[in-house]
């Protein structure tokens, strides 16, 4: 196990403790949730900057980085949205799309195909995770909830990098071996 899976697994127990904290709320709650998503932001950047760096890339350190994202994000998404419509709205298209994608490219490799990721899903990881920051915090400039504007901007770019990995999948998989027999 290397330096940056590690950093990568790290971001498990980290969200099942953010999760703690957002659903029973006890005293210094907002500081810890919003401490171990400054940490899960660090780490997600860290592990892949290192394997880069130590030339450690690999397909395992791949697949775990991205679903290690769906599985920090996601739960506190449903969490802070509580009965707020539209942010259990925007909590079930994010992990829509998550779910969808990996899919996608589950099935892909099943064909040997590797669909690479797109700016678009660093994109919705940089609204995602300050938007749920702002909305632990509360925070709102000029009346505005920057927290759901945050979200809405990330849930919007999901759609949209869903449609761009349908396409890339459709595209890639038109000219690629079937799938091997059950």
């Amino acid at each position: 196990m290397n330096i940056p899976n590690l950093l990568a697994i790290s971001r498990i127990p980290a969200a099942l403790v953010a999760c703690g904290f957002l659903m029973y709320e006890p005293p210094g709650w907002k500081l810890w949730v919003c401490g171990i998503l400054i940490w899960g932001a660090v780490s997600d950047f860290l592990d892949g900057y290192l394997a880069r760096k130590l030339d450690q890339v690999s397909t395992f350190g791949a697949f775990l980085d991205l679903t290690v994202d769906k599985v920090f994000i996601c739960p506190m998404l449903f969490l802070i949205a509580g009965d707020d419509d539209v942010l259990m709205w925007i909590a079930l298209l994010v992990m829509t799309r998550e779910f969808l994608v990996m899919g996608l490219r589950i099935y892909a490799a099943t064909r040997q195909v590797v669909i690479p990721s797109h700016p678009m899903g660093k994109l919705k990881t940089g609204l995602l995770f300050p938007g749920v920051f702002t909305e632990v915090i509360d925070l709102h400039l000029a009346g505005i909830d920057v927290g759901n504007w945050l979200l809405l901007g990330a849930a919007a770019i999901a759609m949209l990098s869903l449609a761009d990995y349908s396409n890339k999948a459709r595209t890639m998989l038109a000219d690629a071996p079937p799938p091997p027999a059950s």
